[in-house]
């Protein structure tokens, strides 16, 4: 009986490792099985932008062969300023990303050593909307935003032309010697978003 019993045994183990066996193949082969890939694809979105000031030697506001000069450095002063000289400028943004976004544009850290100089200072502009903004708007970090949600799509070019006029009832001995600096101006072109 005894060896009757080694061979049920021995009947039992062989069994029992040809069904773990079977269980360890299946769960290796299992683990090892893959999905197809999933991908989503999503646009890129940069922006190049360009600023121009409008050649215009008499500051009237008509410039001069409606000619632009590129301007490269920070900082634009306005110094000895006269009461209804007129500034043109132009800050071309283009979309070279894959998607549309939502452009918007500020004025970053304006600065004066005379506050009071600020309320006539006026920035305008016609498009994206009729805007005629005063420069003391600004918020308590002096900067100042022109617009926002503008729609750009893709590879298309906004040409942004707006001017900065002095007001004509700037008293200028009050004034006199006293500058304003627009340290930068932002430029945010920020991805539209879809609610399905």
């Amino acid at each position: 009986m005894d060896r009757r019993l080694r061979i049920i045994q021995l009947l039992i183990m062989i069994a029992m490792s040809f069904v773990l066996f079977l269980f360890v193949a299946y769960a290796w082969f299992v683990s090892l099985e893959k999905t197809e890939p999933i991908i989503v694809n999503t646009g890129s979105l940069r922006a190049e932008c360009k600023f121009y000031r409008g050649i215009d030697a008499d500051f009237d506001g008509d410039l001069d062969e409606d000619d632009f000069v590129e301007i490269r450095e920070a900082n634009l002063q306005f110094t000895n300023v006269i009461p209804g000289q007129i500034y043109t400028f132009k800050l071309s943004v283009k979309n070279t990303g894959t998607v549309s976004g939502f452009l918007s544009v500020t004025i970053d850290n304006i600065t004066s050593d005379e506050q009071g100089l600020l309320d006539y200072f006026i920035v305008s502009f016609s498009s994206p909307e009729e805007k005629e903004i005063a420069l003391s708007g600004a918020d308590q970090n002096g900067d100042l935003n022109l617009f926002s949600d503008y729609v750009l799509a893709a590879d298309a070019t906004f040409d942004f032309i707006f001017q900065i006029r002095i007001d004509g009832n700037l008293n200028g001995s009050q004034y006199h010697l006293k500058s304003l600096t627009i340290a930068h101006f932002i430029v945010d072109l920020i991805q539209e978003h879809y609610v399905e």
